[in-house]
């Protein structure tokens, strides 16, 4: 504890003092500066500009991904449920194949900005259109703003079940199958167990 003291008094005492203060200060200053730095730097929180453009994009493909397969396993399921529901016919299973995923189609904000200049006696107008993706934001969640989702379109569809024995039963299936998912019956096969 003399040490420190003695160690004021001789800043204190001596010509260059108010130097010696200055430096410190400044040290001082630049350490929390440095602190804060890699306080900004280290911390979890990610600025929310930082890969804003790769979040939106990431955040769609995940909403559509998700809702491409609950949609795809339930009308799977229910068409094979409905199957089974027809006399003879048991533990069908059915697969859909589709050409394209169910497409989400997300709102854009858009701001659009018109400057114009005269240069040679040329008037140049230029016109910028920016484009962002319109959040929704319920309680602490950000999720995009839908317009219209646009639906998958069926390529083709087999059908596998037992107790189909005649050709007879097997273009019923077909064609109750084909009338579901709105495509011809040639693309619907359908298969003994």
């Amino acid at each position: 504890m003399d040490k420190i003291k003695i160690f004021f008094q001789s800043i204190v005492s001596k010509e260059e003092s108010k130097k010696k203060m200055e430096n410190i200060i400044v040290l001082i200053i630049i350490l929390a500066l440095t602190l804060i730095s890699f306080n900004y730097i280290f911390s979890d929180k990610k600025p929310v500009e930082k890969n804003k453009k790769e979040a939106e994009s990431a955040g769609i493909k995940d909403l559509i991904d998700k809702k491409d397969d609950e949609k795809d396993d339930f009308l799977e399921k229910r068409l094979a449920s409905i199957l089974n529901e027809i006399n003879g016919i048991n533990e069908a299973s059915v697969m859909i194949a589709y050409a394209q995923g169910e497409k989400t189609l997300p709102v854009y904000e858009t701001k659009e900005n018109e400057s114009s200049s005269k240069e040679e006696g040329v008037e140049k107008t230029e016109k910028t259109i920016e484009k962002n993706l319109a959040y929704k934001e319920v309680g602490s969640e950000k999720s995009p703003i839908i317009e219209a989702t646009v639906s998958s379109k069926v390529e083709g569809v087999i059908v596998v079940a037992s107790g189909i024995d005649t050709d007879e039963k097997k273009a019923k299936i077909a064609q109750a199958v084909a009338s579901v998912t709105n495509i011809p019956v040639y693309k619907v096969q359908v298969f003994s167990k």
